[in-house]
């Protein structure tokens, strides 16, 4: 038997699963560990995949054994099992995680990366990746289908394998960020396409949208089998969230740029399509120009939990601005993910919410913080 990285995760995934059923907190807080967990050679570098919410583990500079070299390539850097592995073991090796916080291998190969395995072309950069547009007209173009050999689905599928065959019992392997409907459209077509699209073509929209919900079913249950657990649950890339079943989050953000009702008629069918085949689902709700769509997500009765991030210069989570945001969610009968929470913001935010169904995610800076923040709220548990 292998130890797993984590000594109280059987604490941790009853937690998790009490808050997706609404019936209690769960809070992630994650720091730098005061004593690495094992002695790993170190990235020159700073990668970007690497569980992009843990506190950053500072490169080690110098040459020798204890120095993974890093190609200056970005497709390389991006697309090395091997390289990739070997950064986020060292990371998750000296990460603290507390609460509800738990290690994984990110395996995302950029957000969205579903677009590629139907014909957009990821861009890799040191930083991030993006994709170019793969379909040149939204009526005329073949069917988008799933198809296992596809290039990118294959380097993707050798990253998720490389994972679990090394992770080896000590912690999880996550479920990429594939997303789905019109924001890989939008990946497909490129933003300004899309939205044409949606006004001059919306029948064929929804038709690629239907497409689109085949080849995520195809593909991530190709994944889903490979990573599962022993509870049959998975956890899912970049929101750090596990749970006992099939697990994803659903999202669109190209909504910020429409209204209402053509979220309705576009992309409300497809989602609920979607969630139907999924045991646990969360909704990421991208920005206070989301915010107009929030009645139409808390109607689709598969999604339990909406996660919230604010606006980019707005303040973060757990400031009181958002209260009457959570109260609405919760009222609905959903739970609730706040992000970039400060500790003096947790006792106020569940003295006015309660805690029952909300995750908050924090970071601390150091491993003795993070412990202390955990002993002061564990009074929410009870």
């Amino acid at each position: 038997m292998v130890d797993f990285w984590k000594e109280d995760w059987d604490r941790a995934r009853n937690n998790l699963t009490k808050w997706w059923d609404l019936e209690g907190p769960a809070i992630s807080v994650m720091s730098p560990k005061n004593k690495p967990r094992a002695d790993l050679p170190a990235p020159e570098r700073e990668l970007p995949f690497c569980q992009p919410n843990a506190p950053k583990i500072p490169p080690v500079t110098g040459s020798g054994s204890n120095i993974i070299p890093v190609p200056e390539d970005p497709d390389t850097m991006w697309l090395d099992p091997a390289l990739r592995f070997k950064a986020a073991e060292y990371r998750i090796a000296n990460t603290f995680y507390g609460g509800e916080a738990f290690p994984y291998f990110d395996t995302h190969l950029g957000p969205g990366n579903l677009a590629a395995f139907i014909g957009a072309k990821p861009v890799f950069s040191e930083s991030d990746a993006w994709f170019t547009s793969g379909m040149s007209d939204i009526n005329d173009d073949p069917p988008l289908e799933f198809d296992e050999n596809n290039e990118w689905f294959r380097r993707q599928m050798d990253i998720v394998e490389y994972g679990v065959d090394n992770a080896r019992g000590r912690f999880l392997v996550g479920f990429p960020l594939l997303t789905e409907n019109c924001d890989t459209l939008a990946s497909l077509r490129g933003t300004s396409g899309i939205l044409m699209d949606m006004a001059l073509y919306p029948e064929a929209v929804k038709r690629r949208v239907a497409e689109i919900n085949t080849v995520f079913s195809e593909a991530s249950r190709r994944i889903f089998d490979i990573i599962k657990d022993e509870d049959g649950g998975n956890c899912y890339s970049t929101f750090d969230i596990w749970a006992p079943g099939r697990t994803a989050v659903v999202e669109c953000d190209l909504s910020a740029m429409f209204s209402a009702d053509m979220f309705r008629d576009m992309v409300l069918p497809g989602l609920i399509e979607q969630c139907e085949e999924l045991d646990y689902v969360m909704y990421h709700l991208d920005g206070s120009q989301c915010l107009q769509h929030l009645d139409h997500i808390l109607s689709i009765e598969k999604v339990r939990v909406v996660q919230w991030t604010p606006d980019s210069g707005r303040p973060g989570g757990g400031d009181a601005k958002w209260y009457d945001l959570y109260k609405k969610i919760k009222d609905a009968g959903k739970g609730i993910q706040a992000i970039w929470i400060k500790p003096e913001e947790i006792d106020p935010l569940f003295e006015t919410i309660g805690p029952r169904g909300v995750f908050l995610q924090i970071r601390a800076a150091n491993e003795d913080q993070a412990r202390r923040i955990l002993d002061s709220a564990e009074k929410w548990y009870k």
